[in-house]
This record gives structure tokens, sequence and C-alpha cells, in this order.
């Protein structure tokens, strides 16, 4: 994560992946866009989670770990097992073909904030991010006015807004079930035919099947109609990726000779400030 600084134009605060967010407006970026002809996935190649949404958990569990991390029981997608290292990115910083990617990704270089001040909210970008340029395929601006490009960019950070609040609800009911425990991620070597002793990778929060099944019949009724149940199972689900995370570390320890190493149990967080003539969403 970085912060931020408090000059004019730009917002501070934490926010996972973005490197120098500003609120965007056609004084500050009227001549700049975004270059199809960039570096892929390069901005996220350093990190092994990002979040994830409840309504993502059903096809985010084909290929991740979800997990929840921190006192707000942020929901993860877990990307490798040590920083700096996400096993979902190759060489040319593409994502596997056979990954997910996620909508935090996909939202990248725009993100919404809202200050403390404002009524609405924000669109603010990542002034970092390799692919903007002053002679840019897809510009910001037309005619001082929010391109196409821009303004479908807003409708999607406007859905997983919606998105991450519903989310927020999701958990905050888990959490009033006590639904959730502490597990371990353990590698054993002898069951992939390794020599060596079985070793802890880390722990994590996850929801407890033996809470779940003591539910009484109308709450697990409640949970299936909110769509929370569909949630649950997904995430359980996606629990058996970390065996494919420990088999894609073994691959790159091959080819690097990296150590295995412990996940951060925290998430990303932020309070945004803005100055007028932002684009609202």
């Amino acid at each position: 994560m970085a912060e931020g600084g408090m000059q004019e134009g730009q917002v501070s605060g934490k926010v996972l992946m973005y490197e120098k967010p500003e609120p965007l407006n056609f004084q500050a970026h009227g001549n700049l866009g975004i270059t199809q002809q960039n570096n892929g996935f390069d901005f996220v190649k350093d990190l092994h989670f990002v979040p994830v949404n409840a309504n993502e958990f059903g096809v985010a569990a084909t290929t991740f770990p979800i997990i929840f991390a921190g006192e707000q029981k942020q929901p993860l997608a877990v990307m490798g097992l040590r920083p700096g290292d996400n096993l979902f990115i190759d060489e040319k910083n593409n994502f596997k073909p056979d990954a997910y990617v996620p909508g935090y990704i996909r939202r990248y270089p725009f993100v919404l904030a809202k200050p403390p001040e404002a009524e609405r909210m924000i669109v603010c970008i990542d002034r970092k991010f390799s692919a903007i340029t002053d002679k840019p395929d897809m510009p910001f601006f037309k005619d001082n006015e929010p391109t196409e490009y821009v303004q479908n960019a807003v409708e999607f950070l406007k859905q997983y807004e919606t998105q991450r609040l519903a989310t927020e609800q999701t958990v905050k009911r888990l959490e009033e079930l006590d639904l959730f425990e502490t597990r371990e991620v353990v590698y054993n070597p002898a069951a992939r035919g390794r020599p060596g002793q079985q070793e802890k990778i880390t722990e994590h929060l996850a929801i407890s099947e033996q809470k779940l099944m003591a539910l009484a019949p109308d709450v697990l009724k409640e949970l299936a109609e909110k769509g929370y149940l569909g949630a649950i199972y997904a995430h359980l689900i996606s629990l058996m990726n970390w065996d494919r995370l420990i088999d894609l570390t073994l691959i790159r320890n091959q080819q690097q000779g990296a150590p295995s190493a412990e996940m951060p149990q925290n998430g990303a967080g932020g309070t945004p400030q803005a100055t007028g003539g932002d684009v609202q969403a």
C-alpha cells in the first residue's frame, strides 16, 4: 500500500494498489488518458491478495482461496503465499488464462472516494499507472467532458461500490451469527511425494462448517433467501485452492529458489480528500 500526498488535487489515505490517487478532473487531466500499449497487469504482480466482494465468491472460488482478514473481516482473494509474489501473473505480466480477475483489479486505475465534506462520491485515478499518457488511445476527456470510456468506468465503479456495501452487510450478519473460526494451512510434503516435515504455512479466518450446521432452520432459510448461503459455500469450496497455491509455489521455488513466507493478516483502507471540479459519480 502507498499513501498519497496532501497536495492540491490529490487524495490522502491508504488504498491497496493505488500509489498516487488523484481526483479526476479536466483541469489536471484534460489531455491525458490510457494507452493500450502498456505493461499488462504489472501493477498487481507484487500483490499476493486483493479484496473480493461476496457476489464474486462463486467465480473467484474457481481460482483462489477466499479468506477473511482483520477486524473488519475483509474478504480477500489470496494469490500467493508470500508478499511480493502473485502466482497468477506470468513473466509477461499477463494473468493466467484460466484465472479469474477480481473486480478490484478490473476497476484500476479508477476508484471512488467520498470525502467527509462531499455530498457525492468522486472518481479518482492512480496517477502512477504506467498506461496513463498524454498520447492516449482512450482519452479521459473530450470537449471538456468525460469520454464514453470514463463514463463506462464510472458505471462499473458504481456497481462495484454497491456490491462492496452489500459485502459489508453480509460479513456483518455472519459475524452476528458468530460463524467465524481460525483455520491453519499446512504443507505436507509426503502428500506430494517429497521428503520433509509437515509445515504450517499460515492461519486465517474462515466460516465454521460446524457452527453453520448448528444454526436453526429459520436462520439457514434467511441466509439462503438473502444469498448469503451461496457465498458461504463458495468460500468453503474455495479453500481447496490452498493446495493449488502450494503447488504453484513449489514450481516457482524451483524456478527462482524463493522461500515460503506467511501472508499478512490485514486489508486495505483509507480516507480520501478531494477538491472542486472533480468527476462525480
